[in-house]
Protein backbone atom coordinates (compact mmCIF):
# COMPACT_ATOMS: atom_id res chain seq x y z
CA UNK A 1 0.00 0.00 0.00
CA UNK A 2 2.60 2.29 0.79
CA UNK A 3 4.41 1.75 -2.44
CA UNK A 4 1.16 2.55 -4.54
CA UNK A 5 0.90 5.42 -2.59
CA UNK A 6 4.38 7.16 -3.54
CA UNK A 7 4.01 6.37 -7.21
CA UNK A 8 0.39 8.33 -7.35
CA UNK A 9 2.04 11.01 -4.94
CA UNK A 10 5.42 11.00 -7.52
CA UNK A 11 2.82 11.20 -10.42
CA UNK A 12 0.82 14.02 -8.93
CA UNK A 13 3.76 15.74 -8.09
CA UNK A 14 5.15 15.43 -11.47
CA UNK A 15 1.82 16.82 -12.92
CA UNK A 16 1.93 19.55 -11.25
CA UNK A 17 5.33 20.49 -12.56
CA UNK A 18 4.09 20.32 -15.98
CA UNK A 19 0.87 22.12 -15.40
CA UNK A 20 2.45 24.99 -12.79
CA UNK A 21 5.71 25.03 -14.09
CA UNK A 22 7.57 27.02 -11.31
CA UNK A 23 10.85 26.61 -10.59
CA UNK A 24 10.62 25.83 -7.07
CA UNK A 25 7.88 22.88 -8.10
CA UNK A 26 10.55 21.70 -10.36
CA UNK A 27 13.21 21.33 -8.26
CA UNK A 28 11.38 19.68 -5.51
CA UNK A 29 10.09 17.06 -8.47
CA UNK A 30 13.43 16.61 -9.70
CA UNK A 31 14.89 15.31 -6.15
CA UNK A 32 12.17 12.92 -6.17
CA UNK A 33 11.97 11.52 -9.25
CA UNK A 34 14.84 11.40 -11.43
CA UNK A 35 14.41 12.30 -14.94
CA UNK A 36 14.80 9.07 -16.37
CA UNK A 37 12.19 7.64 -14.36
CA UNK A 38 10.22 10.08 -15.05
CA UNK A 39 10.52 9.70 -18.84
CA UNK A 40 9.70 5.56 -18.84
CA UNK A 41 6.25 6.67 -16.81
CA UNK A 42 5.05 9.12 -18.09
CA UNK A 43 6.23 10.27 -22.05
CA UNK A 44 6.92 6.09 -22.91
CA UNK A 45 7.31 6.01 -27.11
CA UNK A 46 7.49 9.35 -27.78
CA UNK A 47 10.92 11.45 -29.14
CA UNK A 48 11.08 15.12 -28.40
CA UNK A 49 13.16 17.01 -30.47
CA UNK A 50 14.47 20.82 -30.09
CA UNK A 51 14.36 22.26 -33.98
CA UNK A 52 15.56 25.90 -32.20
CA UNK A 53 15.81 28.23 -33.43
CA UNK A 54 17.95 28.59 -30.61
CA UNK A 55 18.74 27.22 -27.00
CA UNK A 56 15.37 28.16 -26.12
CA UNK A 57 13.50 25.34 -26.70
CA UNK A 58 15.95 23.07 -25.52
CA UNK A 59 15.71 24.42 -22.59
CA UNK A 60 12.33 24.62 -22.04
CA UNK A 61 12.75 20.75 -23.02
CA UNK A 62 15.53 20.26 -20.21
CA UNK A 63 13.27 22.31 -17.44
CA UNK A 64 10.59 20.04 -17.76
CA UNK A 65 12.55 16.50 -18.06
CA UNK A 66 11.66 15.99 -21.18
CA UNK A 67 15.02 16.67 -22.92
CA UNK A 68 16.10 12.65 -23.23
CA UNK A 69 19.24 13.37 -25.22
CA UNK A 70 21.47 15.57 -26.39
CA UNK A 71 21.19 16.36 -30.09
CA UNK A 72 23.51 18.17 -32.51
CA UNK A 73 21.29 21.25 -32.72
CA UNK A 74 20.04 21.40 -29.33
CA UNK A 75 22.33 24.82 -28.32
CA UNK A 76 22.72 26.36 -31.44
CA UNK A 77 21.53 29.56 -33.32
CA UNK A 78 20.91 31.17 -36.28
CA UNK A 79 19.70 28.17 -38.28
CA UNK A 80 16.35 27.71 -40.33
CA UNK A 81 14.29 24.75 -40.38
CA UNK A 82 15.49 24.09 -44.27
CA UNK A 83 18.83 23.97 -43.06
CA UNK A 84 17.27 21.55 -40.19
CA UNK A 85 15.75 19.36 -42.26
CA UNK A 86 18.79 19.27 -45.22
CA UNK A 87 21.27 18.29 -42.63
CA UNK A 88 18.73 15.45 -41.00
CA UNK A 89 18.58 14.27 -44.87
CA UNK A 90 22.20 14.23 -44.60
CA UNK A 91 23.19 12.47 -42.03
CA UNK A 92 25.02 15.99 -40.91
CA UNK A 93 27.79 14.99 -43.29
CA UNK A 94 28.55 18.86 -43.81
CA UNK A 95 27.91 20.15 -40.34
CA UNK A 96 30.30 22.79 -39.34
CA UNK A 97 32.61 21.42 -42.12
CA UNK A 98 33.84 24.69 -42.91
CA UNK A 99 33.69 27.48 -40.45
CA UNK A 100 35.08 30.53 -38.70
CA UNK A 101 35.66 32.33 -35.34
CA UNK A 102 33.87 35.59 -34.75
CA UNK A 103 35.33 38.09 -32.63
CA UNK A 104 33.39 36.88 -29.51
CA UNK A 105 34.40 33.94 -30.21
CA UNK A 106 31.35 31.92 -31.62
CA UNK A 107 32.14 29.04 -34.05
CA UNK A 108 29.86 30.28 -37.57
CA UNK A 109 29.53 27.30 -40.23
CA UNK A 110 30.22 29.46 -42.96
CA UNK A 111 27.71 27.42 -45.16
CA UNK A 112 24.00 27.83 -43.00
CA UNK A 113 25.40 30.73 -40.92
CA UNK A 114 24.49 28.48 -37.87
CA UNK A 115 26.26 30.00 -34.30
CA UNK A 116 27.80 27.11 -32.09
CA UNK A 117 27.97 29.04 -28.59
CA UNK A 118 28.84 26.34 -26.31
CA UNK A 119 30.75 23.46 -27.91
CA UNK A 120 34.16 25.56 -28.39
CA UNK A 121 36.53 25.54 -26.04
CA UNK A 122 37.91 29.63 -25.98
CA UNK A 123 40.91 28.75 -24.76
CA UNK A 124 41.77 26.41 -28.24
CA UNK A 125 41.84 27.20 -31.70
CA UNK A 126 38.71 26.07 -33.12
CA UNK A 127 40.55 24.30 -35.93
CA UNK A 128 42.18 22.35 -33.21
CA UNK A 129 39.11 21.09 -31.46
CA UNK A 130 37.01 20.26 -34.87
CA UNK A 131 37.41 16.77 -34.99
CA UNK A 132 36.31 15.93 -31.57
CA UNK A 133 33.11 18.26 -32.02
CA UNK A 134 32.77 16.28 -35.27
CA UNK A 135 32.90 12.89 -33.16
CA UNK A 136 30.64 14.22 -30.49
CA UNK A 137 28.14 15.62 -33.21
CA UNK A 138 27.97 12.49 -35.40
CA UNK A 139 27.86 10.20 -31.90
CA UNK A 140 24.46 12.56 -30.99
CA UNK A 141 22.83 12.22 -34.11
CA UNK A 142 23.41 8.82 -34.18
CA UNK A 143 21.31 8.32 -30.94
CA UNK A 144 18.94 10.77 -32.27
CA UNK A 145 18.26 8.51 -35.13
CA UNK A 146 17.66 5.29 -32.91
CA UNK A 147 15.83 7.14 -30.80
CA UNK A 148 13.53 8.04 -32.98
CA UNK A 149 13.32 5.09 -35.02
CA UNK A 150 12.19 3.44 -30.96
CA UNK A 151 9.81 5.88 -31.27
CA UNK A 152 5.71 5.84 -31.97
CA UNK A 153 5.85 9.86 -32.06
CA UNK A 154 8.18 12.28 -32.32
CA UNK A 155 7.51 16.06 -31.50
CA UNK A 156 9.30 19.02 -32.32
CA UNK A 157 9.62 22.02 -30.49
CA UNK A 158 10.55 24.65 -31.75
CA UNK A 159 10.83 28.63 -30.40
CA UNK A 160 10.21 30.24 -33.75
CA UNK A 161 8.75 33.26 -35.84
CA UNK A 162 7.52 31.10 -38.52
CA UNK A 163 4.09 30.74 -40.24
CA UNK A 164 2.05 28.06 -39.02
CA UNK A 165 1.86 26.88 -43.09
CA UNK A 166 5.94 27.01 -42.58
CA UNK A 167 6.16 25.01 -39.22
CA UNK A 168 3.40 22.33 -40.78
CA UNK A 169 5.13 21.77 -44.38
CA UNK A 170 8.34 21.42 -42.14
CA UNK A 171 6.37 18.49 -39.87
CA UNK A 172 5.07 16.91 -43.24
CA UNK A 173 8.73 16.78 -44.98
CA UNK A 174 10.58 15.68 -41.03
CA UNK A 175 7.65 12.44 -41.10
CA UNK A 176 8.52 11.70 -44.37
CA UNK A 177 12.01 11.17 -43.91
CA UNK A 178 12.48 10.09 -40.77
CA UNK A 179 9.40 7.28 -41.46
CA UNK A 180 11.59 6.29 -45.18
CA UNK A 181 12.72 2.89 -44.62
CA UNK A 182 16.26 4.07 -45.79
CA UNK A 183 16.81 6.41 -43.38
CA UNK A 184 15.81 4.19 -40.38
CA UNK A 185 17.51 0.52 -41.96
CA UNK A 186 21.06 1.89 -40.66
CA UNK A 187 20.42 1.34 -37.26
CA UNK A 188 17.97 -1.84 -38.14
CA UNK A 189 15.26 -1.23 -36.12
CA UNK A 190 12.21 -0.77 -38.71
CA UNK A 191 10.69 2.59 -39.76
CA UNK A 192 7.82 2.27 -37.83
CA UNK A 193 4.84 4.66 -38.23
CA UNK A 194 5.62 7.84 -36.16
CA UNK A 195 3.69 11.12 -36.10
CA UNK A 196 5.76 14.25 -36.58
CA UNK A 197 3.91 16.74 -34.92
CA UNK A 198 5.18 20.32 -33.74
CA UNK A 199 5.05 22.18 -30.36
Amino acid sequence: MRKIIKIVLLRFCRIIACIIPSKKTREFVREIIPSKIYQKLFVKNVAFLSVGGSCISALHLKAHCLRQLSAPLDWMMNYSLLETYRLFQNDFADFFTQCYKDENGYVIDCKSGMISIHHFPKDIPHTQYLPEFWRVMQRRHQKIKTHIARSECLVLVSCRNEDLEVLESFAIKMHELLNNKSYSDDNSLGGGGRNACFS
